[in-house]
């Protein structure tokens, strides 16, 4: 299930490892939106925000359920799934987890009343998100967030999401605990731009954006105030977990670390590569 206009990266990257692993696939989502991303051979099922009734037709006769970013914190979305037939599992993937600790509370709280085996995962900082600014970087060689260059971050890659979640919805767990998906290690933007350069052959180099102007560019773009400020929040590692084992534990293996992502994705930030980069892009007005 994802509610908005255009559908997440995550998602679209989930979708494609649940068909590996031989799920059949639903993917509910607005009537509007836009589903050109989405792999062939998935049942799109639109819905009308107008008539939340028109969601049940999304999740009759599932067995599993995935609410991707920010399906859980939607009223309309979360009536519905409580008021539709019982399924086996469910998974919410949390991407704002400094801020939305009430929403996935009470969304699982839902599902279980409904006598649905819930899971949560929290998920750091997802790297494909910097493939929004691939093309200015292309063309003008500067990495811009909203982070001073020397400060960790934890990360994750959509890959290993996608991978991850089939393999849950392959064999769910029977436990209730929150997992908390990262790479290994943390990463700074500094050492970010490092590997991109590397990976390209040219110079890019970093500098830090401002809150205002990072907003701005989300919000220029067609994010909601709210999704902009949640995505600038999101870069606050004050209070950040230390990176975890649990994605190790669910791939059976390491996670792939920023130097392979950036190795793999060099053709989407060098001008010349670009026209045949095979690579799916992140949405122009979705962060995640």
């Amino acid at each position: 299930m994802a509610p908005d206009d255009q559908v997440p990266l995550i998602a679209q990257t989930s979708i494609q490892a649940i068909g590996r692993a031989g799920h059949s696939i639903r993917l509910g989502v607005p009537d509007t939106a836009d589903t050109s991303g989405v792999t062939t051979g998935v049942d799109v099922v639109r819905w009308r925000p107008s008539e939340p009734d028109s969601l049940q037709k999304a999740l009759d006769s599932c067995d599993s359920l995935v609410l991707f970013p920010s399906a859980y914190a939607d009223a309309d979305v979360m009536r519905a799934v409580h008021h539709a037939a019982r399924r086996t599992y469910a998974l919410i993937l949390d991407v704002e987890p400094q801020v939305s600790d009430t929403c996935t509370a009470e969304a699982e709280a839902l599902l279980r009343d409904a006598g649905c085996q819930a899971s949560v995962v929290r998920l750091p900082i997802v790297l494909d998100q910097v493939l929004r600014q691939a093309p200015a970087i292309a063309n003008g060689g500067e990495l811009r967030l909203p982070i001073d260059p020397e400060v960790p971050f934890a990360y994750v890659t959509s890959g290993d999401v996608g991978e991850a979640v089939a393999a849950l919805l392959s064999e769910p767990p029977s436990d209730h605990l929150v997992r908390y998906w990262t790479a290994t290690e943390r990463l700074t933007c500094a050492e970010w731009a490092d590997m991109l350069s590397a990976a390209t052959g040219t110079r890019i180099s970093y500098r830090p954006q401002c809150r205002p102007r990072f907003v701005a560019s989300l919000t220029d773009a067609g994010l909601s105030a709210r999704a902009a400020d949640a995505a600038w929040r999101r870069w606050d590692t004050a209070d950040e977990p230390p990176p975890s084992e649990a994605l190790t534990v669910q791939l059976g293996r390491q996670p792939e670390t920023a130097a392979q992502w950036a190795a793999a994705h060099a053709c989407c930030f060098a001008a010349a590569g670009r026209a045949a980069c095979p690579h799916s892009q992140v949405p122009t007005a979705h962060w995640f």
